[in-house]
């Protein structure tokens, strides 16, 4: 599309990518209310320990992409990406291995909310120094 429709593109671009985003939203934040009363069982039996193992994650990833020197682009790719797999990987290697029976889906479906929790969060902040930084400049 692209190639052939360059100017096409460019102009759907903005309006896809937005899209995009908040069909997503709609889909996570659908999924977390027609299950919220088995979701704030989760939060309540498992959420402090899927909180610090989140923590540990972005801790681990930050140290390790800065101490790599890595450019700002690809640091904060891997940091999104180090959330992100992870939740895939333990629902497929999870259902694959150990069948759908045995209780690791739910501490896997806590770990994707939380993670996209934190995901939205991070971005916002990201957004507001950026802001931010842009006025001083200005000033």
């Amino acid at each position: 599309m692209n190639t052939k429709f360059s100017t096409f593109v460019e102009k759907i671009k903005k309006f896809y990518s937005i899209f995009s985003l908040l069909l997503f939203l709609i889909i996570i934040f659908a999924a977390w209310f027609s299950e919220w009363d088995f979701i704030i069982s989760l939060y309540k039996s498992i959420g402090l320990l899927v909180v610090l193992l989140l923590v540990l994650i972005l801790v681990i990833t930050y140290t390790l992409v800065n101490l790599l020197n890595l450019s700002e682009i690809n640091r904060k790719t891997i940091i999104i990406e180090s959330l992100i797999q992870n939740a895939a990987a333990a629902i497929i290697v999870g259902s694959a291995f150990l069948g759908v029976e045995d209780g690791y889906l739910a501490v896997s479906a806590l770990y994707a909310l939380l993670q996209y929790k934190i995901l939205i969060f991070l971005w916002v902040i990201n957004k507001f120094f950026y802001n931010l930084n842009l006025k001083n400049k200005k000033n």
